[in-house]
Parts: C-alpha cells; structure tokens; sequence
C-alpha cells in the first residue's frame, strides 16, 4: 500500500484544522444563545412580578376614579382632583400594557433563540456527516494499510504454540537464516511434568527394560541434604539415536522417582538440570569382575584371526 503524498497531507492537516474552527465558533455561538436564554427568563420572570403589581395598582386606581366621579357628583370633590385620579389610572394602565408588550417582546426572542438553536444543531450534524462522508474513503484506506502491516508483522514473527520456559536455543544469531522444518527453540510448557532422560550405551541396551529400579542423584543439589531417591526406568527407546557432535550411538531412557518419593524441602528441579541415573542389572561377583575383561579380549582375538 502507498502512503499519502505531501500535497494530500496538507489538505488534510487544512481540513482538521477548519473542522476544529468551526466547531470552536459553533461552541461559542451555542454559549452566547445560552447566556441570552437565561438572560431572557430572568428578565420575563421580574416584568410578570411587575405586572401583577401593576394589575393591582390599576384595580386600586380603577376604584379610586369611580369613587372620585360620585364624590364630585355630591360636590366633594372638585374636577381637578376627579382628574388627577383618571390620570393616575391611565398612567398605570399605560406601564401595564408596557410590561405586557416586553413580556411578549421576551418570548418571541426565546423563540428565536430556541429556532437559532435547533438550527445550530441541525447545521453541525449536516456538517458532521458530509465530514464522514469525506473521511470515510481515506478511513478504508488506512484500515487497508494497517490490516497488511498486521499480515507483515505476524509473518515476522514466530509464536510458540504454548507457553513455557526456553530449554534449548539452537538458532540465536541476528539475521541467520532458517530452514523449513528446523527447529528454532524447545520449551518447557508451563505446568508440565519433568521427565529425567539419560543416555544409555549400546552396549548395555540389553540389561535395562522399562520398570527396573534405578537410583537418582541430583549433582546439583547438596549431598548431604538431598541424598539419592529410589525410582523406577519409566521407558527405553526402542531405537538407538546418534549424537551429531560426537557421531556416539545411545539409546535414550526416561527414569521418574518411585511412589511416595520426593524432593526434600527448598529442592526444586528446574529443566536441564543434571542427574544421575544408576541401574543395578545382574549380580557380579570378584571373579566375573576379573574374567569378564579376560573373555572379551580373548573373544576379540578370535574375531580379529
């Protein structure tokens, strides 16, 4: 996949940058319609108290000028003052219908700021969705890179099919190259039994099978706390196997502590450690011990004229 050429980066870092513009002046607009919303409510709220005490001045005024008309008829009043009453009368009823027109004034401007409002939000949606539509490509395309880096790295990488300990590592040079079928680690999976394997010569092939006794001796640990366990052959390959460094002929054995036996505290086997495997085959006695040798020669000799 190509990457993106300058001029394209540019156009985008542009776009971002008048997106950001935009919404910042969007949120500026939407505060100050805030601010003047509740500006407005506060305002209504002290011109409808205003009112209704202006409701109440213009009841009291109303009676104070039909009182004043049947004083004067009686001629307790003179004009002058009858006047005075219908001009307080009428000067109320003038601040009366003032505070109604603002009160009405203020809810045809929250009105218009609940339509500039709605209209805000309408414009950023629509804005937001040609914005998706224009990213959307560039998405697809970035999602396409990535999933084929993804395909790379993982091809590079070389993932061990269960967890676990590193027992052997045959490949450890940066850049060698390895080929199909070679092994590149063994591991000890986590959790797993330890076997004790040990080679067993050619020669003495024929005296072990698996269920002997054997004895076990760890070089590691301190023989005078951890002394020799008794265990048993577990299993005998049937096949020899040649070791590729010295061309040797063995058979591998696998050996295991017998029942009931284990370590003693603090001892704890961990993989590659040494061991020791000692197998008692037939009985020998001090004579066998110095004919044995003896008969061999001889045998050879033989062979050999």
């Amino acid at each position: 996949s190509r990457r993106l050429s300058r001029p394209r980066r540019r156009s985008w870092r542009a776009r971002r940058g008048s997106w950001a513009d935009a919404r910042a002046e969007r949120q500026t607009e939407r505060q100050v319609l805030v601010l003047k919303a509740e500006q407005l409510a506060q305002d209504t709220a002290a011109l409808e108290a205003r009112r209704v005490a202006l409701e109440r001045q213009l009841d009291v005024a109303s009676r104070t000028v039909t009182r004043s008309g049947s004083l004067a008829g009686s001629g307790i009043l003179s004009k002058a003052q009858v006047e005075a009453a219908e001009s307080e009368q009428a000067r109320v009823s003038g601040a009366l219908q003032e505070t109604e027109a603002q009160i009405l004034s203020n809810v045809v401007q929250s009105r218009e700021i609940a339509v500039r409002s709605e209209r805000l939000d309408r414009t950023a949606a629509y804005e937001a969705h040609r914005k998706l539509r224009e990213i959307e490509p560039v998405l697809a395309e970035t999602r396409q890179k990535i999933e084929a880096l993804e395909l790379r790295l993982s091809r590079a990488e070389v993932k061990a099919p269960v967890a676990g300990l590193i027992h052997e590592l045959p490949v450890n040079t940066i850049g060698q190259v390895v080929g199909p079928g070679e092994v590149l680690a063994t591991i000890v999976p986590e959790g797993a039994d330890l076997v004790i394997e040990f080679r067993v010569p050619t020669t003495d092939i024929d005296q072990l099978a698996a269920g002997q006794e054997a004895r076990l001796r760890f070089p590691a640990f301190n023989r005078r706390t951890t002394p020799e366990l008794a265990g048993r052959i577990t299993t005998v390959a049937p096949a020899s196997t040649t070791d590729p460094a010295t061309g040797a002929s063995f058979f591998l054995a696998t050996a295991a502590p017998a029942e009931g036996v284990s370590l003693p505290e603090g001892a704890v086997l961990v993989p590659g450690m040494p061991v020791e495997v000692y197998v008692t085959t037939r009985s020998r006695t001090a004579y066998d011990y110095i004919a044995q040798p003896i008969r061999d020669s001889l045998t050879r000799s033989m062979i050999e004229e």
